[in-house]
């Protein structure tokens, strides 16, 4: 089960640099239900998750490369989302993945920022204290899902 809350970024973007950084690539294979594939750090993943917000389930599974590569030529089209996490160390410890996409961009130069925080529980996401460097809360709103993005984002009509 994942439990998970997201926020847009309003840090400061240099100091991200100074927290370990993973670069990211996936892709969809369906979106109902959401079946992905994923390149981090030349490990592959293939993720299937249910439908939900906060709360939902979440199967990961570590695939070889070739297996990847096999399952990267049957994507949906156009899905490919590519992203630099950085990780940073909270209270409690939890910790902050905090994503640049490289391909989504809000504007000309500006390039979408999400932070994911995931919980043990609902009771301890609840009463989560949301840092200030954290930006307005985007959980429920499917615009800010990864498979969202993948399948509907246009640079024109990307609201924020």
């Amino acid at each position: 089960m994942e439990i998970e809350r997201k926020f847009l970024f309003k840090g400061n973007i240099e100091k991200m640099w100074t927290y370990p950084v993973k670069a990211i690539k996936q892709s969809y294979l369906s979106y109902t239900p959401e079946v992905r594939i994923r390149e981090k750090q030349d490990k592959y993943y293939l993720t299937v998750k249910s439908k939900g917000d906060k709360v939902r389930e979440e199967y990961e599974l570590e695939i070889s490369q070739n297996t990847y590569e096999d399952l990267y030529k049957n994507r949906q089209p156009n899905s490919l989302i590519s992203k630099f996490r950085f990780i940073v160390p909270l209270k409690n410890n939890l910790k902050a993945e905090v994503d640049f996409y490289e391909n989504v961009y809000v504007d000309d130069t500006n390039s979408l920022k999400v932070i994911e925080v995931e919980f043990e529980s609902e009771e301890k996401s609840n009463s989560f204290i949301i840092p200030n460097w954290f930006g307005r809360e985007v959980t429920n709103d499917n615009r800010y899902k990864n498979g969202y993005i993948a399948k509907y984002w246009d640079k024109d009509n990307f609201l924020i």
